[in-house]
């Protein structure tokens, strides 16, 4: 009987230590799981399909260790969870992951991360979270979230970006600020082989949040992006300014809308520049019980500068494609209006099966998706893909489980 306490004794005394530092331990796993059916009509003379897809999902571990004096260091590493295993390119840490420091006087780190304007605004405000690249392709010219470095990905402003340095403000009364620039690892992959221009992003973004109100604006520069992807690239400047808003009443419906306006300063074979503007508006209600109705609409207007003009007095126009957005001197005819609406029941607070309908209305002159399948051609271009001024619809339906 003795040997077996002091057995239990030693046991409990080795085993104490371990019980403690896991204790203390602030790692954690996270994730969220989505998977869509989805039923595509890009009209045309493209074929309907089906596929399966996911958007958003992801699994993470991160965790934080109290330093002393009130700071903290951090780290997170994201990936994506795609269980059909249709994402090929998807990598260790390929979403939002990073290391840094915290105290009372903020938040600073380095890594893959949203951008600020992003995180405060584009994830908040958009319309409804569903596959497919409609909305960011109407609101930021973005036909996939991508980091800095991947080619021809200079048009997009809705971005996740590689080799970041973040900072964000205490947050004093409902206000918050944050700022982020990037580092030029890009040189080789977002210009031409031309040209030793090395590719920067700037961004500051802040929002006020108080009650029912949230607003939110914030400006953001590309420096050398190439939004075009031409290889007689020589150097542009990119901007957009955006703000936005939401209000929701009596708790359960959520009223919100942004406004973007983008100038690419292409400089391609001398000064050539596209404008636009782009907004939204939202609603989102939470019906009553586990049932939920959201619907949006998005719409890019014409755009304008001199970016397809003829290159001598009385010559053709020439249209371009910068990202998915068709630049043609300003004729007009290349807008898209972007229609969402869906339906969602929760089983719990982390289960929910959804349906949603998308629709694309392409004005004459462009050829913006519904959802990431096939691609736009400008007029007057060789290359296949969806027919410009076509009409296209989506639904789908979806599940996702978040632990």
């Amino acid at each position: 009987m003795q040997k077996k306490l002091i057995a239990v004794a030693v046991a409990g005394a080795l085993g104490a230590p371990a019980a403690a530092l896991a204790q203390e331990s602030t790692v954690q796993i996270y994730g969220l799981i989505i998977q869509n059916i989805t039923f595509l009509d890009q009209g045309g003379t493209r074929l309907k399909t089906d596929l399966q897809n996911n958007h958003d999902a992801g699994v993470g571990i991160r965790g934080e260790e109290a330093l002393g004096g009130g700071l903290s260091t951090w780290f997170q590493c994201e990936s994506t969870f795609d269980l059909a295993g249709g994402n090929a390119t998807g990598t260790l840490c390929g979403r939002n992951s990073a290391v840094g420091l915290k105290g009372g006087w903020g938040t600073a780190f380095v890594g893959l991360w949203n951008t600020p304007l992003r995180d405060l605004s584009f994830i908040p405000l958009r319309p409804i979270v569903a596959p497919g690249g409609g909305t960011s392709e109407i609101l930021h010219n973005s036909d996939a979230l991508a980091g800095n470095n991947v080619t021809n990905a200079g048009s997009q402003f809705n971005r996740r970006a590689k080799n970041i340095v973040q900072y964000w403000s205490p947050v004093w009364n409902g206000f918050e600020a944050r700022a982020a620039v990037t580092t030029s690892n890009e040189s080789t992959a977002m210009t031409s082989s031309s040209t030793a221009s090395k590719p920067r992003l700037w961004t500051v973004a802040a929002r006020y949040v108080n009650g029912p109100i949230y607003l939110v604006g914030g400006y953001e520069r590309h420096k050398n992006y190439n939004p075009t992807g031409l290889g007689n690239y020589r150097g542009g400047d990119d901007h957009m300014w955006h703000i936005g808003g939401a209000y929701t009443f009596a708790g359960v419906f959520r009223l919100s809308a942004l406004w973007n306006d983008l100038k690419y300063e292409t400089n391609v074979g001398g000064i050539n520049d596209l404008s636009a503007k782009t907004w939204s508006i939202n609603g989102n209600w939470q019906v009553s019980g586990p049932h939920r109705l959201t619907a949006g609409f998005s719409k890019l207007q014409d755009t304008s500068g001199s970016l397809g003009c003829p290159a001598v007095a009385g010559g053709p126009i020439v249209p371009v494609l910068v990202g998915t957005w068709t630049a043609n001197c300003g004729i007009g005819g290349s807008g898209a209006k972007y229609y969402q609406a869906q339906y969602g029941y929760s089983f719990s607070k982390r289960t929910e099966v959804y349906t949603t309908y998308q629709k694309v209305n392409n004005d004459a002159n462009s050829g913006l998706r519904v959802n990431v399948q096939g691609a736009g051609t400008a007029p007057g271009t060789a290359g296949s893909g969806i027919p410009i001024g076509t009409d296209q619809h989506a639904w789908n339906v979806g599940i996702k489980h978040s632990f």
